[in-house]
């Protein structure tokens, strides 16, 4: 992973997504944002959300079956 948080395959990582998440909060709030501006900010960092959500829900499967594998190698 470079300092960007990319993982080096141009795909998105739950750094960037996190990063963006935060952003459209912080942008979100400001008075000056119109009605529209905050309306795709709110799309925007409910597709980050969603994707955080999604990478948060398969490291915990993956926590999960490497808990289960020690588990078994325990019980050898």
């Amino acid at each position: 992973m470079d300092q960007n948080g990319s993982n080096g395959s141009g795909e998105k990582t739950f750094t960037q997504a996190l990063t963006g998440l935060r952003q459209a909060a912080a942008e979100i709030s400001r008075p000056s944002v119109t009605l529209e501006e905050a309306m795709e900010l709110y799309r925007k960092g409910m597709k980050e959300a969603e994707f955080c959500s999604t990478m948060l829900d398969k490291a915990e499967q993956q926590i999960e079956v490497f808990d289960e594998g020690m588990r078994n190698d325990e019980n050898i």
